[in-house]
């Protein structure tokens, strides 16, 4: 047998290794849930929802209208005044960790 085909062959059958593992025995499944990490992520989103939504000025403005004909012109321009409200929010109970995680 020659060298050149003896390489090929223990190359072919390292490959069929390598693809193996890599389609049938690698793990590619998403990391563990953390609760904790869970929960200081969703506290920290509320937050800064809550401290955009307050913070915002709302103020709604019509635009100026002008309607001429027959000699006459009107214009109508409305602005609503900023509300400082703080954005309603409502305590929703959640269940703990405890039960069957699949």
């Amino acid at each position: 047998m020659d060298r050149r085909l003896l390489a090929l062959m223990v190359l072919g059958v390292v490959a069929v290794i390598v693809a193996g593992w890599w389609f049938l025995v690698r793990s590619d499944a998403p990391p563990a849930p953390d609760l904790a990490s869970a929960v200081e992520t969703a506290s920290e989103a509320q937050a800064a929802a809550t401290s955009a939504s307050s913070t915002a000025p709302v103020s709604s403005t019509t635009p100026t209208t002008t309607v001429s004909g027959y000699g006459t012109t009107a214009s109508a321009t409305s602005t609503a005044p900023p509300t400082t409200a703080p954005a309603s929010t409502t305590a929703v109970s959640v269940a703990g960790p405890a039960g069957t995680w699949t």
